[in-house]
């Protein structure tokens, strides 16, 4: 077996170089490195929500990771720049997929939270970002979700 050791990774893959957000959004057409800004924007908008740049270990590794509070128990939300396409994954708590209004959203939102993976009472629903309307549905589903979280607080 020969090893090189002038074989690079891509920003997204490689764990002992911090990217810049620059890097990740490069490996993207412009019409998707739009989507992922427009997400970064949006999802940073939200009252007490910041984003952060952090290695999540495989499958997500670096990921744009948007914490709610100081004191939360889990991030609000992941953008994560993979390449083949991004990802937002969103924990919610079973409280408030139960309050969600299912009836009003998209196939797309739905079967992402229909298919989310329960742990210890947090759905963890991750979608798959590929066009401008998915990306407002789900940014619809990120507000709500926001203000109901700081309802119950």
């Amino acid at each position: 077996m020969v090893y090189s050791a002038n074989k690079q990774r891509a920003p997204w893959q490689d764990r002992f170089h911090t990217p810049t957000s620059h890097d990740l959004l490069a490996q993207y057409p412009k019409a998707v490195a739009g989507l992922l800004d427009t997400a970064r924007s949006s999802l940073s908008a939200l009252s007490g929500v910041h984003e952060r740049l952090a290695w999540q270990g495989i499958p997500w590794r670096w990921a744009f990771v948007y914490d709610a509070a100081k004191d939360a128990r889990r991030p609000y939300a992941y953008l994560i720049p993979d390449v083949r396409t991004p990802i937002l994954a969103m924990p919610i708590s079973s409280d408030i997929v139960k309050e969600i209004p299912a009836r009003r959203l998209t196939r797309h939102v739905r079967e992402g939270l229909a298919s989310a993976r329960v742990v210890n009472g947090v759905h963890w629903v991750t979608w798959d970002i590929t066009s401008k309307t998915q990306l407002e549905e789900l940014l619809a589903l990120a507000r709500w979700t926001h203000q109901r979280i700081h309802q119950q607080n």
